[in-house]
């Protein structure tokens, strides 16, 4: 009996124990829900601070929509006037054909002439005239002959006013789809010394790769690995930082001037400088089809170089870029599927296009066209896509030269853009001189 109770308690005992050890489960759960009540005020801010923004877009857009819609009323109403214009003219053409009245009272005192000419003439006048009257009167009767078809009005419309209005829907381009906003986020940049974006590149996985500019002090360049939503993995403090560009294998090619300093380094996402190799006056640095660096230098001269190395250092060829202007602004460079080298002079508000070898095959912008190009990019179909940082809108061009459309402008919320690029989802990432880093889906 002794043991039966003792079991009984042993069991209640291991019961409570076990009571006890689900309580401590609940109650855990229960310290989260209350962790994130205390954090409400917070919570509420940052939700605050979202659909405000959330706000803001739907406002932009809705604008936009309003602006484009206004301008294409305007457009097709210009277009109506001017087809209105083209159908008065036409019918007022044929009317003048058709009202012959006229030409019959003529016709009859001409008749009506040969008529008393013939009848009053005498036999000898008839015997040496009426040849010539014959041919005459026959002259007369095919030109006033009723053997033509009736002139008939016709209206049609031509590609001229597709393409007007497709020039007027700026962003909205018939046949194109019209690009969305996938993510943005903004890095913080530093406003003393000021720190702003130079260049932008994407990795396998959706990582996003950012360069940071500061003349007051080299020592603040960064190199900034984050993730599509805007986590920050890693940050690389590069003194002396000009570009980057991400390469086959995962790896991040700089480009470094620190006074004597003068190289490309290969850092691994971790930060680690894996190799380096020198490089005069390095600037903007991409990466091309058969995985060569190009680098073009940063130098002031109006003659500038282009570099291309291979992987390990060895430098490949080099051939010159001439600006026809001053050269302030650091110049971009990119290059397409086929090996064509693409340099965006900011000086020049162009771009130059050139052969794998340097031959210049043909240039874009220029004055009236673009007000700053910076950062150029080409998808895998050859379509480059330029931003145009004083103009808050980024040209697409055809691989030809080719005017395309406003990819995206201020309408759509844009400002600034620096620099461009294609991730592995064949998504456009555009980084703004404000630090935001937005992704559009553009096809």
């Amino acid at each position: 009996m002794v043991d039966t109770h003792k079991g009984h308690a042993d069991a209640c005992i291991d019961a409570i124990t076990a009571a006890e050890d689900l309580k401590l489960k609940v109650n855990r759960v229960i310290i989260e829900i209350k962790d994130i009540t205390l954090n409400k005020s917070s919570i509420e801010k940052e939700e605050k601070k979202r659909l405000t923004d959330l706000d803001r877009q739907r406002q932009l857009a809705r604008q936009a929509i309003e602006t484009r819609e206004d301008k294409l009323c305007k457009l097709v109403k210009t277009c109506a006037e001017e087809a209105k214009d083209s159908v008065d003219k036409s019918y007022f053409d044929l009317k003048f054909q058709l009202q012959i009245t006229n030409k019959i009272a003529s016709l009859e005192k001409q008749l009506k002439a040969y008529e008393n000419m013939v009848n009053d003439a005498s036999v000898s006048s008839v015997v040496k005239n009426h040849e010539e009257w014959e041919t005459s009167l026959k002259e007369i009767l095919e030109t006033h002959s009723p053997t033509s078809p009736v002139p008939v009005l016709m209206f049609r419309t031509n590609t001229v006013v597709k393409t007007a209005i497709q020039q007027a829907m700026g962003a909205v381009v018939i046949g194109e789809i019209t690009p969305t906003l996938i993510t943005q986020h903004q890095l913080q940049c530093s406003k003393d010394p000021k720190e702003w974006p130079i260049a932008v590149d994407s990795m396998s996985g959706g990582d996003v790769v950012m360069g940071t500019g500061c003349i007051a002090d080299k020592t603040q360049r960064r190199i900034i690995i984050c993730s599509s939503t805007g986590d920050i993995k890693k940050e690389i403090k590069v003194t002396g930082l000009n570009g980057l560009t991400v390469l086959r294998d995962g790896t991040i090619a700089a480009t470094v001037w620190d006074g004597s300093t003068q190289e490309v380094r290969i850092y691994t996402k971790d930060g680690v400088v894996k190799s380096s190799f020198k490089c005069s006056t390095p600037g903007r640095i991409t990466v091309n089809h058969e995985g060569h660096m190009v680098v073009i230098d940063s130098s002031t001269d109006t003659c500038g170089n282009v570099m291309v190395y291979h992987a390990d250092g060895t430098q490949i060829r080099v051939f010159t870029d001439t600006s026809s202007k001053p050269v302030q602004y650091a110049k971009y460079i990119t290059t397409t599927p086929s090996g064509d080298v693409i340099v965006s002079d900011p000086n020049d508000r162009c771009i130059r296009v050139y052969t794998p070898e340097g031959q210049l095959q043909y240039t874009y912008g220029g004055e009236g066209v673009m007000k700053g190009s910076q950062g150029v990019y080409v998808d895998e179909d050859g379509t480059i896509f330029i931003s145009d940082l004083n103009a808050d809108n980024i040209h697409q061009v055809s691989p030809a030269g080719q005017f395309m459309r406003y990819v995206l402008t201020a309408m759509d919320g844009l400002w600034g853009p620096k620099d461009v690029c294609i991730n592995q989802e064949g998504h456009l990432v555009v980084v703004q001189d404000d630090g935001w880093i937005k992704t559009y889906k553009y096809k």
